[in-house]
């Protein structure tokens, strides 16, 4: 939400290509956590730019908006990834990058 907040105060309508202009995803590899981080001197947050310390302990929920069911889903239904917290993952589904 505080995405589309920012994007609201700039007049810029929150899409996955703003998104993506400002934040990188890092550690796709199997069974490896995954990060979201800021490109390059493009971060929106500053006071939270550092990287957290024990961030293993809690977790955030993941929800698409209305049209969006590609990041969540694969062509057969099937989640790219669990909906659930899990201590043992299992390895993502890549999304074709051109989808986005």
């Amino acid at each position: 939400r505080a995405f589309e907040i920012v994007c609201d105060g700039l007049d810029v309508e929150p899409s996955l290509g703003v998104f993506f202009y400002f934040y990188q995803v890092k550690g796709l590899e199997p069974h490896k956590w995954v990060s979201i981080s800021a490109q390059a001197n493009r971060g929106l947050y500053v006071p939270f730019a550092s990287n957290f310390k024990n961030f293993k302990d809690g977790y955030f929920r993941v929800h698409h908006g209305v049209g969006a069911d590609e990041l969540m889903f694969d062509s057969n239904g099937e989640p790219l990834f669990p909906f659930y917290w899990t201590s043992q993952p299992v390895a993502l589904k890549g999304t074709d990058p051109d989808a986005l």
